[in-house]
């Protein structure tokens, strides 16, 4: 029975060349649309979740209060982080993270490095980071240290293609006069982490009016981990209150807050930070990639029920030798499944050589790598089979369901009902389509 199955879907896929290839084309242009639509959004919920300590750790922004103007950021105070070190037990560490920028020598030669982060050496006490070389407990304790990234070794240093990173270890960079001895190297961070970075300058090395605790200005990202889980709304009230007993009732210019980790990338409007996005912008484009599939299916079943009249002759025959409905129904479900991993696969293909395209366009690092991965690919067979159960459905109900003595004696037509639900369909698929091109 599948066998014949097979063979009937290969000769109707023959005999019907145009119709079978502009079916196959939209929803394989319609798939890998949505394909590529849902790496990004899939990246954007993944961000920063790669942290082994995620569940403990939590941003500490604050807001200044001038008078009746409230400024939150989300940055603090250099005093922000040893002030909840100091006052609650339940804190296990902290980490103060800067931005900044340097020159760096290499022979002759000048390069600008943008993307450098200042940082206490606690920050692989509470980031997961993947350590190529060195000890990263001691990588940022002294003055005057370094830890750079693969990219940023490679680029300073004669490193091979099978080079130990260890012996850069000790290793110095130059800059503006000033020597950084290497302590470790790290992995690039991975796309999925909102702290960019190609080296990390211990806080001790800047000076001592930087780190030393003040509340003078905010101007650095501060990190808390506790040792367990706690209440969010009454820990920030008990931080808030705690301020007050250490500087007196009328310290109102600062107000802590925390936002867990996990919240950072997507869940931060009030406390922007760089490299952060908005849950607007992926549930907003998880709701195109939804339409954009919806199109694809009503075209589908369109297409399908179209032309269904020229397949009845041989349900006919199929009814007459004996074939049931339900027999009837999983032909052309098959025939729908066929149709619709062809396109899955055309689909998979076309995303692959969009990619680069899409990176350069929102900016973004996406892979294929997510998609063949064991999730990925559970997640795709998954879409595959409800797809196929959306589309393929309708369709084979409507087909299986011809009666057989209309049938053979040549009188069935399209029914007023399949013509008027057509009908809607398109009118539906034009109004998906006209509020797209609106909205864009």
């Amino acid at each position: 029975m599948l066998s014949n199955f097979y063979k009937t879907a290969l000769r109707v896929f023959l005999k019907q060349k145009a119709h079978s290839l502009i079916n196959i084309a939209g929803l394989s242009i319609g798939l890998a649309a949505t394909l590529l639509i849902a790496l990004f959004v899939v990246q954007e919920f993944s961000t920063d979740k790669f942290h082994e300590k995620l569940e403990r750790v939590y941003l500490l922004p604050m807001t200044w209060h001038f008078g009746e103007t409230d400024l939150p950021t989300g940055s603090n105070c250099s005093a922000g982080g040893p002030f909840v070190a100091e006052s609650f037990s339940e804190v296990e560490d902290y980490v103060r993270v800067s931005g900044t920028s340097r020159t760096f020598s290499k022979g002759s030669e000048v390069f600008r490095e943008d993307n450098l982060l200042v940082c206490d050496s606690s920050f692989f006490r509470i980031f997961t980071f993947e350590i190529l070389a060195g000890n990263p407990d001691k990588a940022l304790a002294e003055p005057q240290s370094i830890v750079i990234t693969k990219s940023i070794a490679e680029k300073y240093f004669d490193v091979g293609q099978d080079a130990t990173f260890h012996e850069l270890i000790g290793e110095t960079m130059v800059s503006a006069g000033k020597l950084f001895n290497v302590t470790a190297v790290v992995e690039d961070p991975p796309v999925t982490s909102h702290l960019k970075f190609t080296a990390l300058i211990s806080m001790s090395s800047m000076p001592q009016d930087v780190w030393e605790p003040s509340w003078n200005n905010s101007s650095m990202q501060t990190y808390v981990l506790f040792q367990g889980p706690i209440d969010v709304p009454s820990t920030v009230d008990r931080m808030n209150d705690q301020l007050k007993l250490r500087y007196g009732q009328d310290f109102t210019a600062v107000e802590l807050d925390l936002v867990r980790l996990k919240d950072v990338y997507l869940n931060n409007e009030k406390y922007p930070l760089p490299n952060t996005s908005s849950i607007k912008h992926a549930k907003i484009f998880s709701g195109i990639a939804l339409l954009i599939l919806v199109i694809a299916v009503v075209n589908y079943v369109n297409l399908t029920t179209a032309r269904s009249v020229e397949r009845a002759k041989e349900v006919g025959v199929r009814k007459v030798m004996g074939a049931h409905q339900p027999d009837l129904v999983r032909q052309f479900l098959g025939e729908s499944f066929i149709t619709v991993s062809m396109s899955i696969a055309i689909a998979t293909g076309i995303a692959a050589l969009l990619i680069p395209l899409f990176n350069s366009l929102t900016s973004r690092q996406l892979g294929m790598e997510t998609i063949f991965s064991q999730h990925g690919l559970a997640i795709l067979l998954v879409s595959g089979i409800t797809i196929n159960l959306l589309a393929g459905l309708y369709p084979a109900l409507v087909i299986s369901g011809f009666h057989p003595i209309r049938v053979l004696k040549g009188k069935l037509k399209d029914s007023h009902g399949g013509i008027q639900l057509r009908k809607y369909l398109v009118v539906f698929q034009f109004c998906i389509s006209i509020g797209l091109v609106a909205c864009t």
